[in-house]
């Protein structure tokens, strides 16, 4: 399985685009616990789409991309996987 990278760069993105000095800050204001925006940012799980949204929108990125490679992180199988990674890489070719 790949390593979950879209997460912690997702949560950079945000906290940089708002000025958001604190993982803690950031946590509250998607309404997760610190410990949550913790595992997020070891890679361990990721946000639910809503966060990820949210996030996406903090950050002034496409919400659509963002939810097609996390999709990608989370898939099980290579199939899916690869399908998801697919899609993820259309939408990026359609921001430029």
């Amino acid at each position: 399985m790949p390593k979950k990278r879209t997460t912690p760069a997702l949560l950079i993105a945000a906290k940089v685009a708002r000025g958001i000095p604190t993982n803690y800050q950031l946590a509250q204001l998607l309404g997760v616990t610190h410990n949550t925006m913790t595992r997020w940012n070891q890679g361990v799980g990721g946000p639910l789409d809503p966060h990820a949204v949210r996030l996406a929108e903090m950050a002034g990125l496409d919400p659509g991309l963002i939810l097609a490679r996390l999709a990608a992180e989370r898939a099980t199988d290579p199939p899916t996987r690869f399908a998801w990674q697919q899609v993820a890489r259309r939408l990026a070719a359609m921001d430029h």
